[in-house]
């Protein structure tokens, strides 16, 4: 949809069910009925409404995501999130390993 519509749809969000799985947040549970789609890129800032930008989130976590203390963001198609240098000082990107485990390297014999 792009910039035409700034709520996403709701063959979006069907999407946006299937990759996410649930709130993609780090470690929460929440399922996908109880999830809002976020923008990881924010609309008022230029982001488009598509999926390939888009998470879902629980309402909780999609009002700390506002607050400032987390940031948003895709790697590898998945939806990000990097605590601010006061909740973890490494800043290191986390994803939901609830809903999506980690992938594991391979193992050389």
């Amino acid at each position: 949809m792009g910039r035409t519509h700034r709520f996403y749809s709701a063959a979006q969000r069907k999407l946006l069910a299937a990759r996410d799985k649930g709130c993609s947040f780090p470690d929460c549970t929440a399922t996908i009925y109880q999830c809002e789609a976020h923008h990881v890129h924010s609309w008022q800032d230029g982001g488009e409404t598509d999926v390939a930008t888009g998470a879902l989130l629980c309402q909780v976590h999609h009002t700390l995501i506002h607050t400032g203390s987390w940031t948003a963001s895709m790697i590898g198609g998945v939806p990000n999130y990097t605590p601010s240098y006061r909740i973890d000082p490494t800043r290191t990107p986390r994803h939901n390993s609830y809903h999506h485990a980690t992938p594991r390297t391979p193992k050389t014999l």
